[in-house]
């Protein structure tokens, strides 16, 4: 299939808000989900301001992580609550820096790395008109090196990554303005990122994620089958809307 990475224009973020933009009414935004309660006649879904929205069916794709603090009634099948109990999130937090001017053309290496410390991942990210200029680079902590991030705070989490970038490339050091930190773990609608399956726990859970109960059915890249993240999550999607159209 080749080697080629494609974005959407203006951000792949732009991809879900003409998706939005598409339909009839607009989402509901601002407004956390609380409580499921489902019945032969349909669904209501109970949102923190009290307010009641029913529908002859629904599709839940939140990830593990806030499922855990929603309440179903009746509850939820005993594996798919094990499943939302234990199964644990790849946890990564992730930094972007703006470089004042291209550290790598002095130093003769890729501007990208791979390292075993708190700057993890070293991507080179392309966003400009030119599509062979790097524009920016961004950093994935993940796993312990992202909590012990946290722990600093952003600016000192920032501060630490540079230093270590700088270690490493010395060419670097003054030349990283960071401009954007993102915690997926500390975000209480993530909670993290993809799931981690422990060994066991894809043949245990995953059919039952998967399952719809009653009208009320799932998706999320923890129901997916052949793929991960965000692939995983549309895979999930088509199957979830399938099921609704051939049960209407």
């Amino acid at each position: 299939l080749g080697n080629e990475a494609l974005r959407a224009v203006g951000g792949n973020q732009s991809l879900a808000e003409a998706l939005a933009a598409a339909l009839p009414r607009p989402p509901l935004l601002g407004a956390p989900v609380v409580g499921l309660r489902r019945d032969d006649a349909g669904v209501a879904v109970t949102c923190d301001d009290g307010s009641e929205h029913r529908a002859a069916r629904a599709i839940c794709s939140l990830p593990l992580p806030p499922l855990r603090h929603v309440r179903f009634d009746p509850p939820l099948d005993r594996r798919k609550s094990e499943a939302i109990r234990v199964v644990p999130s790849m946890m990564i937090t992730k930094m972007v820096f703006v470089p004042k001017r291209p550290f790598w053309e002095q130093d003769g290496l890729d501007p990208g790395m791979w390292t075993d410390g708190p700057a993890g991942i070293v991507r080179p990210l392309r966003q400009g008109d030119d599509a062979a200029e790097v524009t920016a680079l961004m950093t994935w902590a993940r796993g312990y090196s992202a909590q012990q991030l946290d722990l600093l705070g952003p600016r000192a989490a920032q501060e630490r990554v540079m230093r270590e970038i700088a270690r490493l490339r010395p060419a670097s050091a003054g030349l990283l303005e960071p401009v954007a930190y993102k915690s997926w773990q500390a975000d209480p609608w993530a909670g993290g990122t993809w799931s981690v399956w422990a060994p066991g726990q894809p043949q245990a859970f995953l059919p039952a994620l998967a399952e719809a109960e009653g009208r009320l059915h799932f998706c999320g890249e923890h129901t997916a089958l052949s793929n991960r993240g965000m692939e995983g999550a549309m895979e999930s999607g088509e199957r979830a809307a399938l099921e609704v159209l051939s049960a209407s």
